[in-house]
C-alpha cells in the first residue's frame, strides 16, 4: 500500500463554502455512501472561532441532508454530516483507494490516502479531475 497526500481545490462544495465564509477547518476521518446516488456520510471536526455560525452554514447548505452532533465546545464541534450529492467523496468510494484523512480549510483540502498501487491512484486523480477538481500531488 501507498500513503498519498493529494492537495485538492474543491469547487463550489459544501465543505469549501463553509471553510472559506467561516474561516473554518473541517476535518473528515472516514466517508461512506449515503443513497443510491452520489451522496456520502461522514464523520467530521470542524474547528472556527465561530463555530455556532459555521454550523448554522452547514446546515443550511442545501446539499446538506442531516447532521448529528456528538461532542460541542466553544470552538469545536464534532458529529455525522449526511450530504447529497458529494461528488468527491463518491468518488474516492468508488475508487479502491481508503481514507486515513481529509483536512479542508479555505486553502483548499487536503487528503491523505491509502492505495494499493499507482494505477489506482491515476484513476482515482483522473476520475476526480473529470469532476472538476483541481489537484497538486
Amino acid at each position: 500500500m501507498l500513503e498519498v497526500v493529494l492537495n485538492i481545490k474543491l469547487l463550489g462544495s459544501w465543505e469549501s463554502t463553509i471553510s472559506t465564509k467561516h474561516d473554518a477547518v473541517i476535518i473528515i476521518h472516514s466517508v461512506s455512501p449515503y443513497g443510491k446516488s452520489f451522496g456520502a456520510q461522514a464523520l467530521f471536526e470542524l474547528e472556527s472561532g465561530n463555530s455556532d455560525q459555521a454550523m448554522q452554514g452547514m446546515l443550511s447548505h442545501p446539499d446538506t441532508i442531516k447532521i448529528v452532533i456528538v461532542s460541542e465546545e466553544p470552538k469545536k464541534i464534532i458529529g455525522s454530516v449526511i450530504v447529497r450529492p458529494w461528488m468527491t467523496c463518491a468518488t474516492l468510494i468508488r475508487s479502491d483507494c481508503y481514507l486515513e484523512e481529509v483536512v479542508i480549510s479555505s486553502r483548499g483540502a487536503e487528503w491523505t490516502i491509502l492505495t494499493p498501487n499507482e494505477v489506482t491512484l491515476l484513476d482515482l486523480v483522473h476520475n476526480l479531475q473529470y469532476i472538476g477538481c483541481e489537484l497538486d500531488w
